[in-house]
């Protein structure tokens, strides 16, 4: 069996009303954009308030959340904008890029490394370490390198910012 992963695709939104609440469906090419999205869904939204369904691969939201789900979507998609899922497209196996920039290159560099703005505030830079380290950590087979340098990238970051 294969393991197969969405080609890259801009990141989309789609939000339905129905009667017993709000479903919704995202998703992007980036595997950590991806992550990181989720990871603030359910920081934003209680875990009694949403639920996964995976037959119709959706979260369901309660009505009552219908605010804090609206701030989750303006804050990572496009300002909020209804975007819709690209057609089906042929999925291929691929590694997500990882553009490093050497630590040594200042504040910039680390953010880069984390797939960050300069702009994005502490929780958010806490969250997205946890998230790559959870993903390349040398434990589940990826490589010390790696690793060593998502550690550095937050050290530099964390001695600036209050993480």
């Amino acid at each position: 069996m294969k393991a197969y992963r969405a080609a890259a695709t801009a990141p989309w939104c789609e939000v339905q009303e129905r009667a017993d609440g709000v479903h919704l469906r995202f998703g992007c090419g980036d595997e950590v954009a991806f992550a990181l999205r989720l990871e603030a869904l359910k920081e934003d939204i209680p875990s009694h308030a949403r639920r996964w369904h995976a037959d119709q691969k959706t979260w369901w939201v309660a009505e009552a959340y219908r605010y804090e789900l609206n701030q989750w979507r303006v804050r990572w998609f496009e300002n909020g904008r209804h975007t819709t899922p690209p057609p089906s497209a042929p999925y291929q196996a691929h590694q997500a890029p990882w553009a490093w920039v050497p630590p040594g290159s200042g504040a910039h560099g680390a953010y880069a490394a984390l797939h960050l703005l300069p702009t994005a505030p502490p929780a958010l830079v806490k969250a997205a370490y946890r998230t790559l380290a959870t993903l390349h950590h040398p434990d589940r087979g990826c490589d010390t390198a790696t690793m060593a340098q998502l550690n550095a990238a937050y050290a530099e970051l964390e001695k600036g910012v209050a993480v």
